[in-house]
């Protein structure tokens, strides 16, 4: 009878704890920033740069433009993209 009542308090006080573990949350694992190096293609530099650019098409799959889009931003370039068979192969700001 004694331990049937010591493990009664026992689970009691289990039960009564906290048990949310809110300090040792898992943190969310950052999702990886697409690189956009010469050799890769339109996709990829429009995903590396999707936050503050806009691409314009300026001469069919050949030249594509960067436009940056915060207008408070006057010191961000645009990036003027020249593509072969399909991938950067060259950059001017």
């Amino acid at each position: 009878m004694k331990k049937l009542f010591l493990l009664c308090i026992c689970f009691t006080v289990l039960c009564s704890c906290d048990t949310s573990n809110s300090g040792n949350a898992p943190t969310a694992t950052p999702k990886p920033v697409p690189q956009a190096v010469l050799g890769s293609t339109l996709k990829e530099f429009e995903a590396r740069f999707a936050d503050g650019y806009r691409v314009e098409e300026m001469s069919p799959s050949v030249v594509y433009t960067l436009f940056h889009t915060d207008i408070w931003d006057i010191s961000a370039p645009n990036y003027e993209l020249y593509l072969v068979n399909g991938k950067v192969n060259e950059v001017l700001v």
